[in-house]
């Protein structure tokens, strides 16, 4: 199970962090479920293949913050919500990811963190701490039938494609690597045969 972020919205939610430190920062997103390619490992062997998460939106709501708090203005999530909800309902659906900063801080799961993820209203919430310094920490929580934390979650960062640079990178290795038959491994020795590994 891997959680899946476009670069430019890590990048955001990086710029919303370093712009607000030392101050701590929060905000909430849309978070998709696709097929993944992983496997569940249950006592060393996968048993099914996972879901992963793709966030696709991040919003920075009002907010009040000082270095070791930070709560949402009166009615600025709400707001948010409306708005997404109006746009479309199905993306209002999608609302479960909650990320904030520690500002300078490590990064952890505080008692206010984990108050705020039971609060949260949703099926289930995808939640990322993370810090100036680019630390992170990623977690799953469920709430239904039985409440469920998966920690230490995998990120992977989605890396721009530019078709420009795909052709030129294609170019260049057609033009500078040739491929042997065979590698001549009779010529590769040791420059010092006296040498013993």
């Amino acid at each position: 199970m891997k959680v899946k972020i476009p670069l430019d919205i890590l990048q955001q939610i990086q710029n919303y962090v370093k712009f607000a430190a030392p101050y701590e920062v929060t905000g909430i997103g849309t978070v998709k479920v696709v097929p993944g390619q992983s496997n569940l490992a249950v006592d060393g062997r996968s048993i099914r293949n996972t879901d992963d998460f793709l966030v696709s939106e991040v919003f920075l709501p009002s907010q009040h913050s000082s270095t070791g708090y930070c709560r949402f203005a009166d009615d600025a999530l709400n707001n948010i919500i409306l708005h997404v909800m109006e746009d479309s309902p199905e993306r209002a659906a999608e609302l479960r990811f909650r990320w904030h900063s520690h500002g300078n801080g490590s990064v952890f799961w505080s008692p206010i963190d984990e108050a705020d993820i039971s609060d949260w209203r949703s099926p289930w919430l995808l939640s990322l701490v993370t810090n100036v310094q680019g630390e992170y920490l990623l977690r799953l929580d469920t709430f239904d039938d039985l409440r469920l934390t998966l920690h230490d979650l995998t990120l992977e960062v989605i890396l721009p494609e530019d078709p420009n640079l795909k052709a030129i990178h294609r170019r260049e290795i057609t033009d500078k690597v040739k491929i042997l038959k065979e590698a001549p491994y009779e010529k590769l020795q040791r420059p010092n045969p006296d040498l013993q590994p």
